[in-house]
């Protein structure tokens, strides 16, 4: 056994719900546009259970040059950083 098969011995998964996404209240939205970044976002969670969502899908949230309202991913591995509250400059 090697170190790789070790690590995926240790991750926990949770179970698998097939099906789940038939009773997905999915809310899809721009961070940004919704309530300015992240911390609004979460700021407005109890609000979106309240509607029934149980599902979130955000729209670009990697960073991005910006020149195709965020689809153009610069780096998926990093957060655009105006939405964590940073200055994106």
């Amino acid at each position: 056994m090697d170190q790789l098969d070790d690590v995926k011995k240790d991750i926990q998964h949770p179970p698998h719900e097939e099906g789940w996404y038939k009773d997905a209240i999915v809310y899809s939205l721009y961070v940004d546009l919704f309530n300015d970044d992240f911390q609004g976002l979460e700021d407005k969670l109890d609000y979106l259970s309240k509607l029934g969502v149980n599902c979130l899908w955000l729209l670009p949230i990697l960073d991005s040059p910006g020149k195709d309202a965020g689809f153009d991913i610069k780096d998926y591995r990093s957060i655009r950083p105006d939405l964590l509250g940073l200055d994106p400059g």
